[in-house]
């Protein structure tokens, strides 16, 4: 009966073999806590951080704070596994006792006799993955509206070939007469495509990821060489996700080529087919619906004047070939020597910084180059020694002539064309991925580098510019030969918290082939840099060593877990993998390098690929601001995170309008126009979403504080904020009244931005603070088209018609107005406002008896009207499936607008301004799903505080 206490860093904890009844502390850290060896009935918790727990038999397990990991796979059964607060995921074996607890939780039913229970969130219960479970599992506490069933199993390919029976109070759900799960407390006909899910792409099960490939075509011509032969654009290597285009849905990214076209070399001599060759930043964007890829810019790099275009040739030679600091030599296609490039690049791998900067990865020196957004050079870093490394005084070069002197002598000792190969970006911190082993001890034939496994990995502070780590990676094995001797790192991206994405390959190009995809995690590893080692006998270098002797050193490389191999989820006709971008947590982008087909008759594409992933990436969620006050919103479970905006305080002295907007990169701009550049407040505008809008005088019983608006993105979005006095975005955008003097952008004395950590951001516009925080919830019932221009209306669409036909809408009425108001709400066919009669025609906004059409199909029972200075509630029903839009009928009701006399008809306005008799703006969005009205005609006092309409809206049988 042994309590064993983790410590505050991440642990690794287990019972003793035949041990029962002791307890396993983790506190906090990630940290492992194992029962698998124990004699059963031993006792788990994980405590704070993300930790994975492991049962054995009749355990309990308890994951609590955090993302955890909960498995009974190993086990014998009986466990209590309870995730705790977080999401968290759970594997379950036989005869066990699921509870997901709060969070949004993943549960696998396992071999089934499991009694599984979600708990709050949003929870996912795999009844069967793979394998039929021998018994049925029984899920609890189904939330039809948010949780979801998925199953995974061979034939299985739809709903239908699946039995699904009413069985008293519960559903049983079968296959082949044999039942696999029970469902409790809920109808057959309430299980649909929307929350019972085949998905044949389930964690764990065989062949779980998948490529759609895409190839570049009609790639320009680069040149023609001194013998005649066109060179095409190509050699790819590097790839960067850049977010959406919110103007088409493209996925945008960023490549770069290498250091040009060559060949293979004879001695020391490396041909270069256009010496002039300058290495360009390829910006791309891809049409998956077309599947084209649209290249939209080129970027040439250049030295530090802006002007003098970089090569890709050599740098120096300082020895013998295959020595310290030593390239091959260059040489044109008649063998003619050509001139060293002191500041030449062969670039391998690319990241943008929060501001906009390029970090370019290099093989020669090997380097770490920076440059600005127009691929101006801005720094380059590379090892101590390089200009006096040249043999003798005389020969020395001047400080700072190949760059700034930073790196460790060692990476020096690179193989050529096996330098910096791969390179990451998290926070301030760079890592640098060497290719293959540096030859470490030095010697002309690379005896070292092409023995060992040892690949080092450099962290480079990008704030203070110096060295603050080094790590190790160990290939799986070089023991191959030829294109298969997988011995070489392809590209790498950040996960976050220490964890990354890198490619480890060969150069085959068939389903047979190792284009493997690992996440690595820094966390556990030995940061070797500056380490004191005490090596075997015959060994001087950490590249020797075994890992065998690794381990006897006290050394611990990254750990390693098998993504994917791309090769055999259809990523093919490749031989180098070498580019790696984050699309999502789900997903990966892919690009090779076809060393722009200069051996006759090569014609190896450049292939995009998509990796659609099963398991979900632990990237975490965060919403961070740049020094130029443009946020970007990454990470999470979804690629579509949302953003929580909730008003903390309002004591708003005018009227102001509050929203947001896509921009194109991290310097703001959008489709070529800078900030403070003539247009750029319109095409803002033109894509901007309402958060809240603030008003100065509150009727009785309205309070703005606590209203919340969610809206989602698309992940890697970058967001510019903007504020509105006296003025609403319709109004200026749709009536081009160009008084755009009235929105302010950061940084602005009168708009605030301030991060509270690194998912949550404060904003301050005329005393009205308003609390952003990122997380992954869906978007509220009724709100998808909210925030749009002229689009304050109730979107019912993404309601399910078959189980829930219906959506009770509860009412909170406002009034401060001397006008006696009526609201009601009238349904349209689409975004723009179109009505259908009863006779199937259609009367568009602005066209003559829309007024009447609106009024008259206004949906029954909703009423809406109240005293001055009063609150009203009432309640009513919409029909799902449609959009729903508000009207305001001015000191009236709908009679005086439906009888004979047209004398008497009152004002009527819409969210739509072409129906509006003045072309003003009469809504605004206060929140989710709560609409402000202004009831003067031409605006009056521009309040909108005359009719406020709060919606709770609840889907229903």
């Amino acid at each position: 009966m042994t309590t064993i206490n983790g410590t505050p860093n991440d642990d690794d904890l287990f019972i003793a073999a035949g041990i029962s009844g002791d307890t396993l502390l983790g506190l906090k850290g990630n940290d492992t806590l194992d029962a698998g060896f124990g004699a059963g009935n031993n006792i788990l918790k994980g405590g704070d951080g993300d930790d994975q727990l492991f049962a054995y038999f009749n355990d309990q397990l308890f994951g609590e704070a955090g993302n955890d990991v909960l498995s009974a796979t190993d086990g014998k059964g009986g466990n209590i596994l309870s995730g705790g607060e977080g999401n968290d995921t759970i594997f379950a074996s036989v005869n066990d006792s699921v509870f997901g607890d709060a969070g949004d939780d993943v549960i696998f039913g396992g071999l089934g006799n499991n009694t599984l229970t979600g708990g709050s969130g949003k929870d996912v219960f795999w009844i069967a993955n793979v394998d039929v479970p021998n018994n049925s599992n029984t899920i609890t506490d189904f939330n039809q509206i948010q949780d979801t069933i998925r199953v995974n199993l061979a034939g299985v390919t739809k709903l239908s070939d699946l039995a699904i029976a009413q069985s008293g109070n519960d559903v049983t759900i079968s296959l082949d007469g044999k039942q696999i799960a029970i469902v409790k407390n809920i109808q057959a006909q309430s299980l649909n495509s929307n929350n019972f899910v085949v998905d044949p792409n389930a964690p764990n099960s065989n062949g779980s990821s998948n490529v759609s490939s895409y190839n570049f075509t009609n790639l320009p011509k680069l040149g023609t060489t001194s013998k005649g032969q066109d060179i095409f654009l190509g050699g790819f290597s590097g790839l960067s996700f850049q977010g959406t285009n919110p103007d088409n849905g493209n996925l945008k990214f960023i490549t770069l080529t290498d250091r040009g076209p060559n060949g293979d070399p004879t001695g020391q001599n490396r041909p270069f087919y256009l010496p002039d060759f300058q290495p360009e930043i390829i910006s791309f964007e891809l049409n998956r619906s077309t599947g084209e890829i649209i290249i939209t810019k080129r970027t040439g790099l250049y030295r530090a004047d802006g002007k003098t275009k970089l090569t890709g040739l050599p740098n120096l030679q300082a020895g013998a070939g295959g020595t310290a600091y030593t390239d091959e030599i260059g040489v044109n296609l008649d063998n003619q020597v050509l001139s060293n490039d002191p500041l030449g690049i062969d670039s391998e791998g690319i990241v943008i910084d929060p501001n906009g900067n390029y970090w370019v990865v290099d093989e020669y020196r090997p380097a770490i180059y920076q440059f600005d957004v127009n691929g101006k050079l801005l720094n380059r870093f590379i090892p101590k020694g390089t200009a006096a490394a040249p043999a003798g005084t005389a020969n020395d070069f001047p400080a700072g002539t190949f760059g700034t002197e930073v790196l460790p002598e060692v990476y020096a000792q690179r193989r050529n064309n096996r330098g910096f190969e791969a390179v990451a970006l998290e926070g301030n911190k760079l890592y640098a991925f060497i290719q293959s082993a540096i030859d470490n001890p030095d010697s002309t034939g690379d005896t070292t580098s092409r023995a060992s496994r040892n690949l080092r990995i450099l962290e480079f502070d990008i704030a203070s510019k110096t060295v603050t780590g080094e790590y190790l990676y160990l290939l799986d094995d070089i023991s191959g030969s030829g294109n298969a001797k997988t011995d070489k790192i392809g590209d790498a991206v950040s996960l976050g918290n220490g964890k990354f994405a890198v490619v480890e390959r060969d150069d085959l190009s068939t389903t047979s082939s190792n284009k493997l995809i690992y996440q690595i995690d820094l966390a556990k590893a030995t940061n070797i840099n500056n380490l004191a080692v005490t090596f075997p006998s015959g060994k001087t270098t950490i590249e020797q060593l075994t890992e065998a002797e690794l381990s006897a050193a006290n050394i611990k490389p990254v750990s390693k877990n098998l993504i994917a191999n791309a090769a055999k989820s259809g990523y093919t006709g490749v031989e180098k993998l070498e580019g790696l971008a984050l699309v999502d947590p789900n997903t990966l982008a892919l690009v090779n390098d076809n060393d722009f087909n200069v051996v006759p008759g090569s014609a190896v594409p450049e292939k995009l690929g998509i990796l659609e992933l099963s398991n979900t990436l632990p990237v975490p969620l965060q919403f961070q601001k740049n020094d130029l006050g443009i946020f970007s919103i990454t990470g999470g479970t979804s690629a579509k995170p949302s953003l929580s905006f909730t008003v903390a305080s309002s004591e708003a002295n005018q009227i102001s309008e509050l929203g947001v907007f896509i921009v194109d990169d991290a310097t703001g701009t959008i489709d070529g126009i800078a900030p403070n550049q003539t247009g750029y407040t319109e095409k803002a505008l033109a894509r901007a979403r309402v958060i809240f809008s603030a008003i100065d005088n509150n009727p009785d019983g309205f309070s703005a504080s606590g209203l919340n608006r969610l809206l989602d993105f698309n992940y890697s979005d970058k967001l510019r904020f903007y504020a509105i006095n006296d003025k609403t975005t319709t109004t200026d955008l749709v009536l081009k009244t160009k008084s755009f003097d009235k929105v302010s952008f950061p940084p602005s004395s009168d708009l605030n931005l301030k991060e509270l950590s690194s998912s949550e951001s404060s904003i301050t516009f005329n005393n009205l603070v308003v609390n952003i925080k990122a997380n992954n919830d869906d978007l509220s019932i009724g709100t998808n088209l909210q925030g749009k221009s002229q689009s304050e209306v109730l979107d019912l669409r993404g309601v399910d018609k078959s189980s829930f036909p219906k959506v009770k809408a509860d009412f909170v009425v406002n009034r401060e107005a001397a006008f006696d108001n009526f609201v009601g709400f009238y349904k349209v066919e689409n975004e723009k406002g179109d009505i259908k009669k009863s006779d199937g025609t259609i009367v568009s906004v602005g066209q003559s008896g829309y007024i009447q059409a609106a009024v008259g199909s206004r949906v029954s029972g909703i009423d809406l009207a109240v005293n001055n200075q009063s609150t009203q509630t009432s309640s009513g029903i919409f029909t799902s499936g449609s959009i729903f839009a508000p009207f305001i009928i001015i000191n009236g009701r709908p009679d005086a607008l439906l009888d004979s006399n047209s004398s008497n008809d009152p004002t009527v306005y819409f969210p739509y301004l072409g129906a509006n008799s003045d072309g003003i703006d009469h809504v605004r969005l206060f929140g989710n799903n709560t609409f402000g009205f202004e009831d003067i005609l031409g605006g009056g006092d521009f309040d909108y505080n005359d009719f406020i309409v709060k919606v709770k809206l609840t889907p229903t049988a």
